[in-house]
């Protein structure tokens, strides 16, 4: 994963992902452990979260039917 974090390469995060690694992190044993690595993460200078909109959320679902008719 480290090499991903590199600055050439810029990693959005939706916030519905951050959302839902927040409420797993509520669930597991280690909560402050894992909300600290994921700060750092999020502090790296290429990653930014984005909200979702419209266009965001019509994009999904051509991904995923588009997946899905490959899988099927």
């Amino acid at each position: 994963m480290r090499k991903w974090i590199g600055t050439e390469n810029r990693i959005l995060v939706p916030l519905i992902v951050l959302g839902e690694l927040r409420a797993g992190f509520a669930t597991g044993t280690r909560r402050q452990e894992n909300e600290e690595l994921l700060q750092q993460f999020l502090d790296s200078p290429n990653v930014d979260t984005v909200a979702l909109t419209n266009r965001t959320t019509t994009f999904f679902a051509d991904v995923f039917s588009t997946r899905h008719a490959l899988l099927s």
